[in-house]
């Protein structure tokens, strides 16, 4: 309690950028796992950094939440929404955890320190599912503007069968998801301050003149700089205003705009450049898309693809982009999500977080359902079906909602990657 008690003093103590609008902030560090689990040692040293660069740009920091239960953790969420929730209309959050995180039957989980194993049992009772905090930011604060920052899917979590990292979520509006590492990989808690993610965090929070999709595209470059491109961040952003988390910076009258943005086009071509993940050029050719660097960057990527047919062996495991349209149904007539495909299975979550089961034949066959909703995420008790086939990098098919008239035709596309 006196360590968070200094935190909190520390927090306050610093000086914070003029925000017209209510900026809240809830930081959550678990590291004191049991050993079947793995011990981290930067958890603490993560929320204290991101922290103390959240202060200084305008957010109240609330009291951190360190080495968690379930309970702790559910009810700081909960603290934290209602807050956001009487903030008004204007209000950011940005909720950043730092522990370990796991994908187990196509739930992403929170893992709270007493939590003794990672079988899907233990963490069905003791874990935190990624769309429980959705859904409590969701219901009680959906005027605000949600950041939700998982520097999680640590490398050294022990006792897991399948995969280690996360699966891909479906973006949500007025909210901004970020993962610390791609879909299916792990990331680092190597480093004496802090782990990467964090550093990259906090020194890209304070540079002005960004605004929140420019700041994440940063800390992705730094990260997979200082790190060997063996973590690329990743993020799914479903925000419908920009955020300036430094404050917006005069243009300078010294240089033109446009030879402005051409050198910092150069710069970041310059990083970016070795790299060999597509979502890091991508990110380069949407923000300087009218430069000739977006032309190198299109030129890597087509390289890159290249390589990856080469050597990508023979089948569909991976994660798949869903495009679902219709004109008859009325509530939700367009509709993306992602599925992943493991050798004969398919699952993921559907565009409201509802779990995703299927099939697929060696042959690209394949079919799947989920429960279905009322348009706003809620579920109705009905059950849509898919049924379709893959070929390549891409696939189409048909669905319907079998309590409904409600159905229409879907492409699948696989994700830069998988």
């Amino acid at each position: 309690m006196l360590r968070a008690a200094v935190v909190v003093l520390l927090f306050a103590l610093m000086p914070s950028h003029v925000c017209a609008e209510a900026r809240i902030a809830l930081l959550i560090g678990n590291q004191g796992y049991a050993a079947e689990v793995g011990p981290l040692k930067n958890p603490h040293k993560d929320i204290l950094i991101v922290g103390a660069a959240l202060a200084k740009v305008g957010f109240e920091v609330l009291a951190p939440v360190q080495d968690a239960n379930r309970e702790q953790v559910l009810y700081a969420a909960h603290d934290f929404a209602e807050r956001l929730q009487s903030a008004g209309s204007d209000a950011v959050g940005f909720l950043y955890y730092s522990g370990h995180g796991v994908a187990v039957g196509g739930d992403n989980f929170l893992i709270p320190v007493n939590v003794k194993s990672t079988t899907r049992r233990e963490l069905d009772v003791g874990g935190v599912k990624l769309t429980e905090i959705i859904t409590i930011l969701n219901e009680s604060a959906p005027q605000a503007v949600h950041f939700i920052v998982f520097d999680a899917c640590r490398n050294n979590l022990g006792g897991v069968r399948g995969a280690k990292g996360f699966i891909p979520v479906a973006e949500r509006p007025g909210m901004l998801i970020a993962f610390s590492t791609a879909p299916g990989a792990t990331a680092s808690d190597d480093g004496k301050d802090s782990g990467p993610y964090a550093s990259a965090l906090a020194t890209e929070l304070v540079a002005p003149g960004l605004n929140h999709s420019d700041m994440f595209f940063e800390v992705r470059t730094r990260v997979a700089a200082s790190t060997a491109q063996e973590q690329i961040p990743w993020t799914q952003d479903g925000l419908m205003r920009r955020v300036h988390f430094g404050g917006e910076v005069a243009r300078s009258v010294e240089r033109a705009p446009a030879q402005a943005r051409l050198d910092e086009a150069a710069a970041a071509w310059d990083k970016a450049r070795d790299i060999t993940n597509t979502a890091v050029l991508e990110g380069l050719i949407s923000r300087y898309g009218d430069t000739l660097y977006a032309d190198l960057a299109r030129e890597r990527i087509n390289e890159l693809k290249k390589l990856q047919v080469a050597a990508r062996p023979q089948g569909f495991d991976g994660y798949w982009q869903v495009h679902r349209v219709s004109a008859s149904c009325v509530l939700s007539p367009d509709i993306r999500f992602v599925i992943s495909v493991t050798k004969d299975t398919v699952a993921g979550e559907g565009s409201s977080g509802q779990k995703v089961t299927g099939k697929i034949s060696p042959s690209g066959q394949l079919k799947f359902s989920h429960s279905g909703t009322n348009g706003v995420g809620i579920p109705d008790g009905s059950t849509i079906h898919y049924d379709g086939s893959l070929r390549g990098n891409t696939g189409s098919g048909t669905f319907y909602r079998a309590s409904s008239r409600c159905k229409g035709t879907f492409t699948a596309t696989r994700s830069p990657g998988s």
